[in-house]
């Protein structure tokens, strides 16, 4: 029997903390505002503000304290937020400075309750991952990016974690859009559930993206994936936002207010799915309007807005000359509307017919990097990659095109020979007049075409004609020169 007692003691006990445990729970709790792993954007002051909401079973002030390595961050040992009233309450906590990990801790003054403690908070920048596949993110994982305590994500699962790729499970979003025909929940999940535990699929760019930015500025990074594998830019269009989770636009949108409604910009991948007869004509009004609505949309008139030129297509039916046209487009629209950037993607290699592979997706991540850093960290070492191309006739003894480039990092190199470059006339017909592509060793932003014969006067010239042109010509950050094309054989 006394043994019996000894055991039926702690055993109240541990009853009897369970259930004040549960009463505390009760007497305070966050309903909106805060939440584990999320991330805060941070303002032009480096601090960042939150306005959290909840209930209480109490009246009286609700105060909160700041912890970082289980210290106090100074100015924030248990300062007012709120005062509760009608079971409510709401309050924002301020100047919270860039950095983290944070834990939050929330509750009722002079309560003997344990507080609330919301973990692993950051402050730093938000970035959007918006487009298709490829942003998406369909690279191998068996060699993804590895996962970074600074680099967290708000998953489509509308929770934040500690970004680890796949970023875009695409059946784990509460918007309908994604679902496809799977509009049965138990159904969804099932499937959502089967995916994660098989796929060998999901790598993506953002990622590298990230862990490339808190490297090398050392502010932490949340990253908010919206893409959709196969989409058009019709489907993308702005004027879908009052469609909510139905539409592309509209998810975007959404989400974009619940992680605070300010983000530090967006990176963009798509193009593909309008390189067709019909929709590459109009791709550069479509391309040029959502950037425009989506500043208007997100009250950002500058939002940084970083894209990836679409590469290669491996497929007996593509359309040169659209995907040419698309290619294109994005080449000069980077330099013809404020505060964008781009990056190519010809020269990466595929982890299938159009899918870039994973190792690729970790050098566009970094090239995505240098243009954010260069224009918003004030890299100033760091130029927009090869552009501007202009070609010229020569015939100093020799049939020659010189193609210059501006903005190149040092000095043009290319693994093995030079390749990508094609002569061709008004109807876009190869004339078949180069016989070698070199890099000219005097001058580092030269490109020497060395020509068979004279090259027509209305001779034009492309870099990377086709779907699937080997180009492989890098400066030395790895800025690779962009698809491009018509342009005029100068005289």
């Amino acid at each position: 029997m006394k043994h019996r007692q000894r055991f039926l003691l702690p055993l109240s006990l541990i009853l009897l903390c369970m259930s004040v445990s549960g009463a505390n729970a009760a007497e305070l709790a966050i309903t909106q505002g805060l939440a584990d792993f999320q991330v805060l954007q941070r303002g032009a002051d480096d601090t960042a503000s939150v306005q959290v909401s909840g209930t209480s079973e109490k009246k009286g002030d609700v105060e909160f304290t700041i912890l970082k390595d289980n210290d106090t961050v100074k100015g924030f040992r248990w300062e007012k937020l709120a005062e509760s009233k009608d079971n409510a309450w709401q309050g924002t906590i301020e100047k919270i400075s860039v950095g983290g990990p944070y834990t939050i801790q929330i509750r009722l003054k002079k309560s003997k309750s344990e507080p609330i403690a919301v973990k692993e908070i950051l402050v730093g920048d938000l970035w959007i991952l918006a487009g298709q596949s490829n942003m998406q993110g369909i690279g191998n994982l068996a060699n993804a990016e590895e996962p970074s305590p600074l680099v967290h994500c708000y998953e489509y699962a509308e929770r934040w974690a500690i970004a680890k790729d796949p970023l875009h499970p695409l059946l784990e979003s509460i918007d309908s859009v994604h679902w496809g025909k799977l509009t049965d929940e138990a159904e969804r999940k099932k499937e959502a559930d089967n995916w994660r535990n098989t796929t060998t699929k999901g790598a993506g760019v953002g990622l590298p993206f990230a862990k490339e930015m808190v490297e090398r500025t050392g502010i932490p990074i949340g990253l908010v994936p919206c893409a959709h594998g196969g989409t058009s830019m019709d489907e993308w269009h702005f004027g879908k936002k009052l469609e909510g989770g139905a539409s592309l636009y509209g998810s975007m949108f959404r989400r974009f207010q619940v992680v605070g409604g300010k983000v530090k910009g967006i990176l963009w991948y798509q193009g593909e799915s309008d390189a067709g007869p019909t929709s590459a004509p109009e791709f550069e009004k479509k391309f040029r309007e959502f950037i425009m609505a989506v500043r208007q949309d997100f009250n950002q008139p500058d939002l940084p807005f970083y894209y990836v030129q679409i590469g290669r297509f491996i497929h007996y039916k593509v359309s040169i000359n659209d995907w040419n046209i698309v290619q294109d487009v994005q080449r000069r629209l980077a330099t013809e509307i404020p505060h964008c950037g781009m990056v190519p993607a010809m020269d990466l290699e595929l982890d299938d017919l159009i899918h870039v592979g994973t190792d690729g997706l970790k050098r566009l991540g970094k090239r995505l990097a240098n243009l954010a850093c260069r224009d918003l960290f004030g890299e100033t070492d760091i130029l927009i990659g090869p552009s501007d191309p202009v070609a010229k006739y020569v015939n100093d003894g020799g049939h020659k095109v010189i193609v210059t480039f501006q903005n190149v990092n040092g000095k043009l190199s290319a693994p093995g020979r030079v390749n990508g470059f094609s002569i061709r006339n008004q109807d876009r017909a190869d004339l078949y007049l180069i016989y070698d592509q070199r890099l000219d060793e005097s001058i580092p932003n030269r490109i020497i075409l060395d020509l068979q014969a004279e090259a027509p006067a209305d001779s034009i010239l492309y870099y990377g004609w086709g779907a699937d042109t080997y180009c492989n010509i890098v400066d030395e950050k790895d800025m690779a020169v962009p698809a491009f094309g018509p342009i005029p054989v100068e005289r």
